[in-house]
């Protein structure tokens, strides 16, 4: 599908650029925000996305045509082209590391545990069709990454891979592209949670879960069929959630 790209130098972020151009109805759904830098870019729960020049920060405005309930899985569905896309790029022979480029759900890019980039996704109205838009942005740390406390956090470039944000973009679009065709609104899901599976951190993997004030610790069990995570926990009850940061390992 040929959707239209608009190209910033800079803006506040991605996301937020999408959101005001269906809002205000200057460009109907789909089309790609770009830009070389942000300077109020942002993750899950309203933490701030360090934002340089060299890395690949894009957002999607794709209309859903679909059950609301259905809505939280174009994370899933965007983690799926994010990840087809970068092994497209044949960075399984220039990347040793390339068997643990991994997703973590719901929104994470890994390698080896260490966070290359992630996937936010917000909702909106288009005033024009009254239809529910999602707008999916991507953060991929393609030269640089930030340091965070208590995280481990790396780049392609660091990992051994040089490749532009531009060339990360093109590989990128397509594979959401392609992914959002095999999730079909749903009706293919269960297609891209095989696929999702597929690229997961391991069943078995120690984790915490932490949903507002509270904190869950076990082990990862997979997705169910509507896409959300399932842990056993420490008493071997598997437990359900559709929201809450995930965090490897025990605390």
């Amino acid at each position: 599908m040929d959707i239209p790209v608009i190209a910033l130098e800079e803006t506040d972020s991605t996301n937020a650029h999408a959101i005001a151009a269906v809002r205000e109805g200057r460009l109907g759904p789909p089309f790609w925000v770009t830009a070389t830098r942000q300077t109020a870019g942002k993750g899950r729960d309203g933490r701030v996305w360090a934002s340089v020049a060299g890395n690949l920060y894009a957002s999607i405005a794709v209309p859903l045509d679909c059950d609301v309930r259905v809505a939280p899985q174009v994370a899933l569905v965007a983690g799926v082209g994010v990840i087809d896309a970068l092994r497209a790029f044949g960075i399984g022979q220039i990347v040793p590391r390339i068997d643990d480029l991994r997703l973590k759900w719901p929104n994470d890019i890994l390698i080896s545990n260490a966070k290359c980039g992630g996937i936010l996704v917000q909702t909106t109205t288009d005033p024009a069709t009254d239809r529910l838009v999602a707008v999916i942005g991507i953060g991929l740390n393609v030269v640089a990454h930030p340091t965070i406390s208590g995280r481990e956090t790396t780049d392609l470039a660091a990992e051994g891979f040089g490749v532009s944000a531009d060339e990360v973009f093109s590989g990128i679009a397509s594979g959401i592209d392609a992914a959002l065709r095999v999730w079909d609104f749903g009706a293919g899901f269960s297609t891209i949670r095989a696929r999702w599976m597929a690229a997961a951190t391991r069943v078995g993997t120690a984790m915490s879960v932490h949903a507002g004030s509270a904190v869950a610790e076990g082990f990862f069990a997979g997705l169910d069929e509507d896409g959300a995570l399932l842990m056993r926990d420490t008493g071997g009850q598997t437990q359900r959630y559709w929201f809450g940061d995930v965090v490897l390992g025990r605390a």
